[in-house]
């Protein structure tokens, strides 16, 4: 059963599983039947390709003129050409039903130019020549098999065959079909099966009129599955070709396809969005008002102009021409004072700047705004007041520089009074990209709204949104020690925000009915299901910088009864308290407990990672480019990499499209151990020969290389002795491979920060350093988490201390055997086969023992080692199709 979510080191598909053993039973067989001799001898393989050309023609020029300018009968115009025009072997039609006449037609006709084998597509330049033809194809994977890419050799005799091509082939952007598989093959169930039927359900979709790329794509997982992988193909669209002229008057052409997997490299996410936006609050209040302001204003100067009863900045409602012109400079800048007012009182719900001033510096006078405060409430009436707030109220909204003005004036203030202070600015402690730049784009828009919807609390959902409110003073105890800012940072559920962005940002298909929420169907989606994405978790991890995302944290463990009694913060005894908690349903603040995974400690939930707003806002402004665009995945990619530092640096999150679901990933690169149910066991290639009356083996080419990089150096000396663990690096994954062995003239070996501490023991240990650290790290977290006082030195601390507990939790867990080593080995095992389909990079597999030392044996063979697929291609030439995979090496968690 296919496997879903975003696991690495999963065994391969239990198909694909089942075909590898099946195959490897018949070629064991003994006594050998029929079957297995006509196996043996007829086993070829089949290579198509098909062109999504539809010759229509628009309003500047007809299909039948297309047609004619290149001399091709106009009778082919829509997809007629396309259909008669199939690469497979030669060239035949979509329905098969071209039966060539393998002789030389007496009479040719220009109408019925492509049912001959000899004079296809016509006879004019040289006359009678062979058909064009397909030659081979090499097809291979990129980006974690993301990205499919082929490329193809056609052979064409005539210039006549030579305009066909560049109508049909020739054309960059465009979708093409290409298969391959073998025409006699062996099914799981071990029996012979030869290929009776010229269609597949992937080519009779691609023909059909109205079928989707999707529904292309999963008749291509189908038709794998019915064949028992010994099917492929490629849904893709030309990126290139050559064509080159020989001197016996053929073209050798070279085409290049490439895989929809490269939309979202190329896809830009902060582009004006023709869709509008989804779940919009404020804009779309807003834009609504927009219309009514300048009737507004009409009305309001008209009620203006007949206040007379009350007193007034002005002596009177002015009667000529040239004072009624003064009177309206004034009022506009009275007005503007108005909405000055509003917009820096409206700023913050807790208290209006000038409060906020009063905090910082003592003091600070606010009669300012109180005088022009009274002076408009006793100028004009309630009335005209309810006007000015209805007319201002929309434009203070759409204000740009709110925060940066309010961020000038903090800063000045600040550097002004406490210049030797060591006092964190404003710019330090309060992140201003959401609010600068929420004009720019649709998603820095919804970005601000969802900020704007937490401080008002409107519309607020906890399962995605939330709000932590920090109090920011500073280093020193002096007459300025009193000074602090509260800082709120705001944070969305990761999963929530994917959502909204497949909702607003992607490319859609406007062509195909929309959804009841009036939504087109895009392209490819986002995999934002919770239960089936996982990244690595274990006891001591934290969220390091909360200006970068939250998750919980829950640790009880009884080792870190030392915490209960070591902490400043603390008054629990340590038999209450060992460990830490924070954003769960027992501890403060918000309760981000859909983060755990129930029963396993190792896994988290990647979609119940919460996200700092503005370090979303920071990240999608720093990414811009020369041309001012922001590239989804390079987005994406900046995104996860400050999770994951602020995670300490374990986890490997990344984004990767996935061709066979058509969906964006985030995939977790740090090895988890298999949590879903083990049917899906694993894969043994048979690695030698043929074992008779028990397996064969269908490699034809094994290639293993044990080559360390230079940057693996420090982690391999740290190996070389039973125990590759120390705080700041982690080498378990190659000392696994050193277990039970000791170098006798250097036994131990610690870095600087480990020497010299000592157990009761009298030995160095590292434990007593992780200690040491893990002591600061609960120093820290009190006093962001329960005290909630934020200083960036603190956190740029805690974040390296982070880094290093966390290697050496991961490490301690993988040497008692308590979880697999998240680290891969760079050992390469390179395996060539006949044609499989099914397998996907990052999968796991294993071979058998017979080639290998006993130290680089499989996990199933009792060794410490698997192979995890790291690259897939295949290449289909002279009948026979080829499998290649290469792969590294990763510590097995079984003994």
């Amino acid at each position: 059963m296919p496997k879903k979510g975003n696991i690495t080191g999963e065994p391969f598909d239990k198909e694909v599983v089942e075909q590898i053993e099946a195959r490897q039973i018949f070629l064991g067989a003994n006594p050998k039947e029929d079957k297995h001799l006509i196996y043996q001898n007829n086993k070829t393989a089949f290579l198509r390709l098909a062109s999504s050309i539809r010759i229509d023609g628009d309003s500047s020029i007809s299909a039948e003129k297309i047609l004619e300018e290149r001399g091709i009968s106009k009778l082919y115009t829509g997809n007629k050409l396309s259909k008669s025009s199939v690469l497979f072997g030669g060239v035949v039609s979509e329905d098969n039903s071209f039966n060539p006449n393998y002789g030389l037609k007496e009479i040719f006709d220009p109408n019925d130019a492509f049912t001959s084998a000899y004079g296809w597509g016509g006879i004019q330049s040289q006359g009678y020549r062979p058909m064009p033809g397909i030659e081979n194809a090499n097809i291979s994977f990129y980006n974690r098999g993301a990205l499919a890419k082929a490329d193809i050799k056609i052979k064409v005799f005539t210039v006549e065959q030579l305009q066909v091509f560049d109508l049909l082939y020739f054309r960059i952007g465009y979708s093409m079909l290409l298969e391959w598989g073998h025409n006699v093959y062996i099914d799981n169930k071990g029996e012979l099966v030869n290929r009776d039927s010229f269609s597949t359900l992937p080519f009779q979709k691609f023909f059909t009129e109205g079928a989707t790329q999707n529904d292309i794509i999963d008749s291509i997982k189908s038709e794998r599955k019915n064949t028992s992988y010994n099917y492929d193909a490629m849904l893709g669209k030309v990126t290139n070709f050559t064509w080159k002229f020989n001197n016996d008057g053929s073209y050798d052409i070279d085409l290049k396809l490439i895989g929809y997997g490269d939309l979202i490299e190329a896809l830009k996410i902060n582009t004006s969005n023709p869709k509008g936006v989804n779940n919009v609050t404020y804009s779309g209040q807003l834009n609504k008002k927009q219309n009514q302001l300048k009737k507004t204003r009409e009305q309001l100067q008209s009620k203006l102009e007949k206040e007379t009863n009350k007193p007034s900045v002005f002596s009177s409602v002015p009667s000529n021409q040239e004072d009624l012109k003064v009177f309206n400079e004034k009022f506009t800048t009275l007005l503007n004072q108005w909405k000055k007012l509003k917009l820096e009182a409206s700023s913050f719900d807790e208290v209006t700047i000038a409060n906020r001033l009063q905090v910082i510096k003592a003091g600070a006078t606010t009669s300012g705004f109180e005088s022009l405060d009274n002076l408009i409430k006793n100028s004009f009436s309630s009335e005209v007041i309810s006007d000015l707030n209805a007319y201002a109220n929309p434009l203070i909204l759409n204000r740009k520089n709110t925060w940066e003005n309010y961020a000038k004036q903090i800063n000045g203030l600040v550097s002004g009074e406490q210049s030797n202070s060591g006092a964190i600015t404003a710019n330090e402690i309060a992140p201003q990209s959401a609010r600068e730049n929420k004009d720019k784009t649709t998603f820095n828009e919804q970005l601000y709204n969802w900020i704007a919807d937490l401080k008002k609390n409107k519309n607020t959902d906890p399962t995605n949104l939330c709000t932590l409110t920090f109090s920011a003073k500073t280093d020193e105890t002096s007459e300025t020690s009193k000074s602090s800012l509260d800082v709120y940072q705001y944070y969305v559920r990761l999963g929530y925000m994917l959502d909204w962005m497949e909702k607003n940002l992607l490319v859609y298909d406007t062509t195909k009915p929309q959804d009841e929420n009036g939504n087109y169907p895009p392209l490819f989606k986002f995999d934002t299901e919770p239960n089936t994405n996982f990244c690595k978790r274990f006891p001591y991890q934290i969220p390091a910088d909360p200006f970068i995302c939250l998750i919980p944290t829950k640790n009880k463990d009884p080792k870190l009864s030392f915490l209960g009694n070591s902490n400043t913060n603390s008054s629990s005894p340590a038999s209450e308290s060992p460990g830490w908690e924070y954003f769960t349903t027992d501890s403060p603040g918000p309760n981000l407990s859909a983060y755990f995974v129930e029963g396993n400690d190792n896994l988290g939930k990647v979609m119940n990672i919460f996200v700092n707003i503005d370090f979303i806002a920071k990240t999608l402004e720093n990414g811009v480019d020369v041309n001012g665009k922001s590239n989804l995945v390079k987005f994406l990619s900046s995104l996860l990499n400050g999770i994951n530092d602020s995670l300490g640096n374990v986890n490997k999150l990344e984004a990767q499209y996935d061709s066979e679901s058509n969906l964006v990933k985030i995939l977790e690169g740090s090895k988890l151990d298999n949590i879903q149910s083990d049917e899906n066991k694993m894969a043994i290639f048979e690695s030698y020969g043929v074992k008779i009356g028990n397996k064969g083996s269908f490699l034809t080419n094994i290639d293993f290389q044990v080559q360390l990089p230079p940057n693996m150096a420090a982690m391999a000396t740290i190996s070389a002795q039973a125990k590759g663990n120390i705080v700041g690096e982690n080498a378990t994954g190659l000392s696994k491979l050193n277990k039970g062995i000791l170098d006798r003239v250097v036994t131990t070996k610690l870095d600087a920060a480990s020497v010299g501490l000592t157990t009761s023991g009298g030995k160095d240990d590292p434990e007593v350093f992780f200690q040491k650290k893990i002591l600061q790290v609960n120093t820290f977290l009190k006093e962001l988490y329960i005290n909630y006082s934020y200083q960036k030195k603190n956190v740029d601390t805690l974040r390296s201390i982070n880094r290093d507990i966390s290697l050496y939790t991961t490490g301690k867990e993988a040497e008692q055997e308590k979880a697999s080593s998240p680290f891969f080995i760079p050992f390469n095992l390179s395996l060539e086969m006949e044609g499989l389909a099914g397998m996907k990079n990052y999968e796991r597999f294993s071979i058998t023992e017979d080639i290998l030392p006993y130290s680089y044996r499989s996990g199933d063979q009792g060794g410490v080692i698997d192979f995890l697929v790291k690259g897939i291609s295949h290449t289909i030439s002279a009948n026979k199709w080829k499998t290649k995979i290469e792969s590294l090496t990763v510590s097995s968690k079984r003994k």
